[in-house]
């Protein structure tokens, strides 16, 4: 007889308490992703049936099954009919995905949270273009945003994306990572490039902040697909106060 560990029914409730401003199915799908990998979580352990786990998160059991079936898809968990869902065997968390910036500080019990600057259609400059692996002057998906954490701004993101992967401009939410996952494209890994700055005052202007005792972060980075394609690469401007780069 199997039975849900309690200690991964409180993990899930605690992250869906977090006010960050993401579907519940998804705050289910890092729940169970940051459970593997602080080891409430084993391979091949029971997680529970839809039924008896949506009673007691009080979720529908239509949200439960997107968070299952999305986690299925990506290799994380298996089903045994007439029993319920177990963590797959043949997969290591950390080589299923690459994280997005959200679901890093979920795991870590921070609230996440992301402000629009504007969403538009520019050409690649020749450093995009490269980075990218596509022709210079192509048309991308440009993406300016402000990062907080537990409602401090903590950096300022440029976003590119080749424009053959979006249809439209708003189909991009809080997540870019959500969003490829929607078009069924897998991040798998990610290159950086660190650097220091001081702080400009522009970036001041933007995260409106006043105290200019931090340095700057500049963090460059490409993400690829499983297939090996560069599918967004970005520029983040980040307080060297309050940002910890993990490699």
């Amino acid at each position: 007889m199997y039975k849900i560990d309690i200690n991964l029914v409180s993990h899930i409730k605690h992250t869906l308490e977090n006010e960050i401003k993401i579907p519940i199915y998804l705050k289910i799908e890092e729940a169970i992703k940051s459970a593997i990998t602080i080891g409430i979580l084993h391979e091949g352990d029971y997680i529970a049936n839809e039924r008896e786990l949506s009673s007691l998160l009080d979720v529908s059991r239509v949200t439960l099954r997107t968070a299952f079936n999305n986690l299925f898809d990506d290799g994380i968990i298996v089903r045994k009919r007439g029993i319920g869902t177990f963590v797959s065997n043949e997969q290591n968390l950390s080589s299923i995905y690459a994280p997005s910036f959200s679901q890093k500080l979920i795991m870590k019990g921070k609230r996440p949270d992301t402000l629009w600057i504007s969403k538009s259609v520019i050409k690649a400059s020749k450093e995009v273009a490269s980075m990218l692996s596509i022709a210079e002057n192509a048309d991308v998906c440009f993406l300016k945003r402000i990062r907080y954490v537990d409602n401090a701004a903590v950096s300022y993101e440029e976003s590119y994306i080749p424009m053959d992967l979006v249809s439209d401009l708003d189909e991009i939410h809080t997540s870019i990572f959500d969003f490829f996952r929607k078009k069924n494209i897998k991040p798998a890994k990610t290159k950086a490039l660190v650097s220091t700055s001081f702080v400009t005052q522009e970036f001041l202007d933007i995260i409106k902040e006043t105290n200019v005792s931090f340095p700057m972060l500049i963090i460059k980075q490409t993400t690829f697909s499983f297939a090996g394609r560069a599918i967004e690469y970005s520029v983040n401007y980040c307080r060297g106060d309050m940002y910890v780069f993990e490699i």
